[in-house]
């Protein structure tokens, strides 16, 4: 028995030497080398007030022309429409009253009648410390109902069967791969090219790329593809708020949430890192963010009156995913209807204590599915099968991860 102990003990010792070594050789590598000072590397050019106010006052033109653009091919649909659709019988039937016949006309109501009836009574109000969230709700979220009995198991099921294309994109193209190829790899997200469902080559182009964490990949693809991009993640520290990485990519070290604020306390995947160049004080100081709603976010850029070609979101802390808090504030405050395409990076963490968690991500995608928008690709992340997974994300700690591209089918200029 001491024998058999005593090898056991020489063998978990080897195999502790063998990924000791194997670790040392791969931190010593030039690439591992590469990939930590990449960290905290600044290669960007801060941006002045004048900067910006510059790139505000080119995006407005941009947004005439958007705005003409829109109208004039919306025209030209109406015309069309109405010159093949045939008479209604309502409009064949209408009396048209004589000279000398009166017509009754509605009794008007007073305005200030109207408008006291349009303010709700103080007990409608549920919470007054959401009262500013509330007011930017114009469409509020439903929640779908429970799945089954609403077991965590339950509702892990529904959102894995959810989880197929609805139509299929004729030119599916991932941005971020190794010399923007098109090609799947993990870490790249899936952008639709086809005609009608994308820009034309002499149109604009601006996307949004919210998660960057120091890798450029999707946001250099999508200057590839001739887009303005701007990029945002609160969590890299060492940058300025406004700063240009390239011609064409502009960073803001900023946050998208349900809400806007100039200190949101939020963690950030690189915290440790930080923790051991700044110190917990300084981390805990650097963590207080600034947020802002898209649609904020979209008006402090100047970008109202334009299309938002493609929204990229990779937004996640220490076993915490922000995606279904930012996608329920695009589509609760309208915002949606000017976003041409979404890709995201879906997180379900285990091990799963509350099913609700769940049950509010499936209603954050049946919501926009619901306002339109349709999903053309569906990637399980990182090689690894979700099937296996979604068996044990209940009681373990893994997670379900997906990258899912939808479109908009409906899109029209930021208002």
């Amino acid at each position: 028995m001491a024998r058999f102990l005593r090898n056991v003990k020489c063998r978990h010792l080897m195999v502790f030497l063998m990924v000791f070594l194997s670790t040392l050789i791969l931190l010593s590598s030039n690439e591992a080398k590469d990939k930590i000072r990449k960290l905290f590397r600044k290669r960007m050019k801060a941006l002045d007030t004048n900067d910006m106010m510059k790139l505000f006052n080119q995006s407005q033109k941009i947004a005439v022309k958007t705005k003409e653009d829109f109208d004039a091919q919306k025209s030209k649909i109406e015309v069309q429409e109405a010159v093949k659709a045939p008479s209604s019988p309502e409009s064949q039937n209408e009396i048209i009253p004589a000279e000398n016949e009166s017509v009754e006309v509605a009794e008007e109501v007073p305005h200030d009648e109207i408008v006291k009836e349009e303010i709700p009574s103080q007990n409608e109000i549920e919470d007054l410390s959401n009262e500013i969230v509330n007011e930017m709700r114009k469409e509020p979220m439903v929640l779908q109902p429970q799945a089954g009995f609403g077991t965590a198991q339950e509702e892990v099921d529904r959102i894995y069967d959810y989880m197929q294309p609805m139509i299929t994109c004729n030119d599916n193209h991932y941005v971020g791969t190794k010399g923007n190829s098109g090609a799947y790899q993990d870490g790249a997200y899936a952008v639709c090219l086809e005609e009608g469902l994308w820009p034309k080559k002499e149109d604009s182009c601006l996307a949004y790329s919210f998660g960057i964490d120091y890798e450029w990949s999707f946001d250099e693809g999508m200057e590839a593809l001739g887009c303005q991009v701007h990029s945002f993640d609160p969590g890299m520290y060492d940058e300025p708020e406004h700063a240009q990485h390239s011609d064409n990519i502009f960073f803001h070290r900023w946050g998208i949430g349900e809400v806007d604020s100039d200190a949101l306390y939020q963690r950030a995947m690189r915290d440790y890192a930080y923790r051991k160049k700044y110190g917990d004080k300084k981390l805990d100081e650097l963590r207080k963010w600034k947020v802002r709603t898209l649609h904020s976010i979209v008006h402090e850029l100047g970008h109202h009156g334009r299309i938002i070609d493609a929204v990229k979101i990779d937004i996640e802390g220490p076993r915490i995913g922000y995606e279904d808090k930012a996608i329920r504030s695009i589509i609760e405050t309208g915002i949606y209807k000017c976003i041409r395409q979404i890709s995201l990076e879906l997180h379900v963490f285990g091990p799963i204590n509350n099913p609700e968690y769940v049950r509010l991500q499936y209603s954050v995608m049946k919501a926009l599915e619901e306002k339109g928008f349709k999903l053309f690709d569906v990637k399980e992340s990182f090689g690894r099968s979700m099937e296996d997974i979604r068996g044990k994300v209940v009681k373990e700690k893994t997670q379900l991860l997906w990258c899912l591209g939808w479109v908009n089918t409906n899109v029209q200029p930021c208002s």
